[in-house]
């Protein structure tokens, strides 16, 4: 959200504050911090969002590389996320659940190199347009810190109104890999 705004000094602490505190040398600031005011001045940053008929056009014309960060259920049409209306996923999709971006689920992010490793097991680019999505854009914002971030593709995008938005629409394409029904 900071970087579609415009500010670009944004830090993740890899691992949380458990890694944080697991380095005893670390500081560690104790009782009431006040902090002073700051004015921040929004820029809106629509390049770093796909917008639904960014994602019509990639469906249509394989322009971008698709990109679902939900667990394998919910891409594989088994479940689906409360919001969502349609069993399924974008047509054309590849999966990487958000929970792959961290060694076991823990909150490190993998390195580089094995993040690199995962996406071309997949059969995804880690260069060139890219649509990250999920169900209403909390795992794809993950999804596209690696792509963009720790990756470097600068062409990544995020879909934020996600499948959540784009089931709503009876004429949209799904893909349902699995039908239980």
């Amino acid at each position: 959200t900071f970087k579609v705004l415009g500010h670009d000094e944004v830090s993740i602490l890899n691992g949380g504050m458990n890694a944080y505190m697991a380095d005893t040398g670390n500081p560690l600031e104790k009782g009431m911090i006040q902090p002073g005011p700051k004015t921040f001045k929004a820029g809106f940053r629509p390049e770093l969002l796909a917008t639904a008929e960014d994602v019509s056009k990639a469906i249509a014309e394989k322009s971008a590389a698709l990109i679902d960060n939900r667990p394998s259920g919910q891409y594989m049409g088994i479940n689906k996320g409360g919001p969502v209306k349609r069993l399924g996923t974008l047509p054309g999709a590849k999966n990487v659940p958000a929970m792959w971006a961290t060694v076991n689920d823990g909150g490190v992010f993998r390195s580089k190199q094995a993040l690199e490793k995962m996406y071309k097991s997949i059969g995804l680019p880690t260069e060139g347009e890219t649509i990250n999505f999920c169900n209403t854009g909390h795992w794809a914002s993950v999804g596209w810190f690696i792509t963009h971030e720790l990756l470097g593709n600068k062409k990544a995008k995020m879909y934020d109104g996600s499948m959540a938005e784009w089931s709503m629409t009876k004429s949209n394409p799904m893909d349902r890999r699995i039908n239980l029904n």
